[in-house]
């Protein structure tokens, strides 16, 4: 079950703003991550936080928070695959000299990828 497949319930709500704040930085608050996802997702502040602490949203609100997500989802994925193709690609080129890169390209891929499987 993907990110995207959540019933849009009140925690489901609140878990697709965690996906799109994606990790939480250092010394960064609450109300700060909620600005992001504001951002990102074209939605007011006020309505990402009624969402984050609860309230009743519209329909158009949990719609919007769902394409986000779907969002972030499709851009990890290309990047996970344009590091893979790099790989690919170093590995034609000389695949003793470029073996630790292309190792370190395959391995950041596989992470996140490994990261949206853990927010599903």
């Amino acid at each position: 079950m993907g990110i995207t497949s959540i019933c849009m319930d009140f925690e489901s709500m609140r878990r697709l703003i965690e996906v799109i704040a994606g990790d939480h930085r250092p010394f960064e608050n609450v109300t700060t991550r909620l600005y992001r996802v504001a951002e990102l997702t074209g939605l007011h502040y006020r309505v990402v936080r009624a969402v984050w602490h609860r309230e009743q949203i519209s329909n158009e609100t949990a719609l919007a928070l769902k394409e986000a997500a779907k969002q972030y989802e499709r851009t990890h994925e290309t990047i996970a695959t344009r590091l893979e193709w790099r790989a690919a690609v170093l590995m034609e080129i000389d695949a003793d000299f470029y073996r630790h890169e292309a190792d370190a390209f395959r391995e950041l891929a596989d992470r996140i990828r490994g990261l949206n499987s853990e927010k599903s």
